[in-house]
């Protein structure tokens, strides 16, 4: 064989060969991608079992029963929250009209001034209210103020006399100023300004009873200072029912 010829038929035989080991090469590294997919597969598997996924979805259907619940939940209290408020608006300032013989400036009792009978008149005003109107709407915190001042009038009804500014010019010396100072005296002589012991019966107020320092206006309107304090203790527990002091958002 020629020279020529016998360097070609080499070289035929080794691009056969070469291109053998090639294709050989590119199906190994198939296979091996293959199993690498497969272990993959099979990590995955490992990880994430088919049982997992389900109570993944059985938790998902839950959770969002559970946020169904809730939100209807909201809804329905909202509901309620503003009919309570509306029910409130309508009948919370007929409450406030019975308490206008205790207010600081211009009480509405005409020429007469605070006796037992304009307290016992005040509290059957306030109970007639409670039971026929508003007493369902009450807060704890307006409930048990109403329940003070009524328990405070009850008992000035019954007293004899009360301690109260009887003259033109004894209602001179009321002011909102004027009365903070009556309570801060009086609080440092003893007395229960906040009307806590009347629901106890400790220690009961004694309306209209007379006293050796009777003779300064802190002991002589103590009566007023007491149901005037408590009156306001109750619009302010009312006002905040209906966030009537706040400014509108």
């Amino acid at each position: 064989m020629a020279p020529i010829a016998l360097v070609l038929l080499l070289f035929s035989v080794g691009q056969t060969a070469a291109n053998s080991n090639a294709s050989g090469l590119e199906t190994k590294r198939l296979e091996l991608e293959v199993k690498k997919l497969d272990l993959e597969v099979q990590q995955l598997e490992h990880d994430w079992p088919s049982w997992t996924v389900v109570l993944l979805g059985i938790f998902g259907g839950v959770a969002s029963g559970f946020v169904t619940i809730w939100v209807a939940r909201r809804t329905r209290r909202g509901e309620l929250d503003q009919a309570t408020h509306e029910g409130r608006l309508r009948c919370y300032p007929k409450f406030v009209v019975a308490m206008a013989p205790l207010a600081l400036y211009f009480p509405e009792v005409g020429s007469s001034p605070l006796s037992p009978a304009i307290c016992g008149a005040i509290g059957r005003s306030m109970s007639q209210w409670y039971f026929d109107k508003g007493g369902l709407l009450l807060s704890t915190g307006s409930r048990d103020a109403y329940f003070r001042l009524a328990r405070a009038l009850t008992l000035a009804s019954y007293a004899e006399a009360l301690a109260v500014p009887n003259t033109p010019e004894q209602l001179l010396l009321l002011s909102k100023e004027k009365i903070a100072d009556y309570r801060k005296e009086l609080r440092t002589k003893g007395y229960d300004l906040d009307g806590k012991q009347l629901e106890t019966g400790d220690k009961q107020w004694k309306f209209g009873e007379a006293t050796a320092a009777a003779a300064g206006p802190a002991e002589s309107f103590r009566d007023f200072v007491f149901l005037q304090g408590l009156s306001s203790e109750l619009r302010t527990a009312l006002s905040e029912d209906l966030r009537g002091r706040r400014r509108p958002a």
